[in-house]
């Protein structure tokens, strides 16, 4: 019996990896994405700048990214603008992929940035909603392809990336997301700009961010690395 798992196995990977319809673009490799995010508690209406890093393994005239569009609900991402070196581009978003098209040819090897200017109410990916005590709340819930319900991206786990989360929110609110606290700074009108940096290549699937009004304690450093705890302040004792 023993020997009968050995045999079979590499039958069920190679089987399991060419029954992945995810259509893969092999001209590029994301490097880096930056979300600039503003939450706000009037509307459930994300706004939202993606400034996107790849480099071109290949020479391509465009690209595609994961991105979900509006639905007959009225949820899903409106993309206002596509720009490349100060310069709009042409794109299509349909059927939840956004199309990129380049002005010129992009040359293997080449690095390049993007920005992407979108926005609308999340359907899944970003559940915003009241939690148990009665707070309003906005968690990341990316698994196990849900992040391109809200942020546009190369959505599954053969392209992994760094990531920085920039987010604008009430100032009522504290912020967790990805990676290592940067930065936090008030804004006009009672916001708050909160700035985590990932420099760790990771999958879209964990890419999240926690928003709500949180007790935050600080509770080791392991390695070098800072540990946190936080809970909603009903729980903190």
């Amino acid at each position: 019996m023993k020997s009968f798992f050995v045999i079979l196995l590499p039958f069920f990977m190679t089987n399991s990896l060419a029954s992945d319809p995810y259509p893969r673009n092999e001209a590029i490799d994301i490097r880096h994405y930056q979300f600039k995010l503003e939450l706000n508690d009037t509307t459930d209406r994300i706004a939202g700048e993606a400034t996107v890093t790849l480099r071109f393994k290949k020479s391509t005239q465009d690209f595609e990214l994961d991105l979900a569009g509006v639905t007959s609900n009225g949820h899903g991402m409106t993309v206002t603008e596509v720009v490349f070196e100060n310069r709009q581009l042409k794109f299509v978003h349909k059927n939840d992929r956004l199309k990129i098209f380049l002005n010129l040819p992009m040359g293997a090897s080449l690095e390049k940035a993007f920005i992407i200017r979108y926005s609308g109410i999340p359907d899944e990916g970003l559940i915003i909603g009241i939690n148990k005590f009665g707070d309003r709340t906005f968690f990341g819930d990316n698994w196990p392809n849900h992040g391109h319900d809200w942020l546009p991206c190369i959505d599954h786990p053969s392209d992994k990336a760094r990531v920085d989360f920039i987010i604008m929110a009430p100032e009522k609110y504290q912020v967790v997301a990805s990676g290592r606290w940067k930065e936090e700074t008030n804004l006009p009108r009672q916001r708050k700009l909160t700035h985590w940096e990932e420099s760790v290549e990771i999958p879209v699937k964990v890419m999240t961010i926690g928003v709500a009004r949180f007790a935050v304690e600080i509770s080791a450093e392991i390695d070098h690395i800072p540990q946190s705890i936080w809970v909603y302040p009903q729980n903190r004792d």
